[in-house]
């Protein structure tokens, strides 16, 4: 009975050490998974084409397509990862789990590392996937004939010249 008790604390420390081992495998789950999500979560959105000057601003179809896309890409990204790495995906959740204790810093901050950088890499193929939509940007005239009503209203405000009272 003894050797019973003695073995239960053993068991449950390498049951702890092997929690708190990061391998490469979760670690690349996490920047695959994050990088999937900026991509098809922010490509809904910019494929939404809210900029232009036919769309409404509240356009209920274009925010339940966005909305959509968002829900369905995390629910599958952490169904398909979360057996590996926990399906944090956010460095918030990582964060909480450090603050909380129940993950180490050196688990948290190599976990946010690569979510990090998985969101950096997906915000780049996005950009590269969306680069020809934006080609009209730096032309100001074309620019000004893609600037919804709201947007115009803005840029006209900023450029009006605000009246001054004469001095009495």
């Amino acid at each position: 009975m003894a050797k019973e008790e003695e073995q239960q604390p053993d068991q449950q420390q390498e049951e702890l050490e092997v929690v708190e081992r990061v391998d490469k495998r979760a670690l690349m789950a996490e920047f695959i998974a994050t990088g999937l999500f900026v991509w098809a979560g922010c490509g809904a959105a910019v494929a939404s084409n809210r900029w232009t000057e036919g769309s409404g601003i509240m356009d209920p179809g274009a925010l339940v397509g966005i909305s959509l896309a968002f829900g369905l890409t995390i629910s599958v990204l952490i169904y398909g990862i979360g057996f590996v790495s926990g399906g944090h995906i956010n460095p918030a959740v990582t964060f909480a789990f450090v603050v909380l204790r129940i993950r180490s810093v050196k688990f948290g901050l190599l976990y946010m590392l690569a979510q990090f950088s998985g969101a950096f890499m997906g915000a780049l193929v996005l950009w590269g996937c969306t680069a020809s939509l934006t080609d009209h940007c730096y032309d100001e005239t074309a620019a000004e004939a893609s600037i919804s009503g709201v947007q115009r209203q803005r840029e006209t405000r900023r450029h009006v010249r605000p009246r001054v009272r004469p001095r009495s």
